[in-house]
């Protein structure tokens, strides 16, 4: 990480040695706008502290007045949540920088491959994930036809309407 300004520096660095007084932490991934060496005034740090057990929760807190997120999960869900190409997980796993690795290297290879996947971009939905969109869509529409107009759960489900039409959007596109 070239050159990562005060108070950022202490901040990373007080994070990641408490973070290794974990016995069961392997890995530690350091991604975001500091991490790409973007950081503002209203940056803080993100981090995934990566374990060998079942690991889920967030801490968050402020060091030398930065706030430092770190999210944490085992080498098993971050490598699943990376092969499920979950978009913010890939992107971090793909821009990130490791503090800590395995001594096999794996989060390493975890890192390499979630590269790939971003410079590729996502897969293709599968015809049947094509289906649900249209189905789920289908649904909430034919209820939001009988549902009476200007209240909150109407505005909920065109609202949801919106979301699932974006997201099949999003699934579709071509860059």
């Amino acid at each position: 990480i070239a050159d990562l300004p005060a108070p950022f520096d202490v901040a990373l660095e007080t994070i990641v040695d408490e973070l290794t007084s974990r016995g069961d932490l392997v890995g530690v991934l350091f991604f975001g706008s500091a991490a790409r060496g973007e950081a503002g005034p209203g940056s803080d740090l993100d981090l995934y502290a990566i374990t060998s057990q079942d690991a889920r929760g967030h801490l968050g807190r402020s060091i030398a007045g930065v706030p430092v997120e770190v999210s944490f999960g085992s080498v098993v869900q971050m490598t699943a949540q990376v092969r499920q190409e979950v978009p913010t997980v890939v992107h971090a796993f793909a821009s990130g920088h490791l503090r800590i690795d395995r001594p096999d290297g794996a989060l390493l290879a975890l890192c390499r491959e979630a590269r790939s996947m971003w410079e590729r971009g996502p897969s293709p939905p599968s015809a049947s994930a094509l289906l649900g969109f249209r189905f789920h869509l289908t649904d909430v529409a034919r209820d939001l036809e009988r549902m009476p107009e200007n209240s909150a759960a109407t505005a909920l489900a065109a609202s949801e309407c919106v979301r699932i039409a974006l997201d099949a959007l999003c699934a579709t596109a071509t860059v």
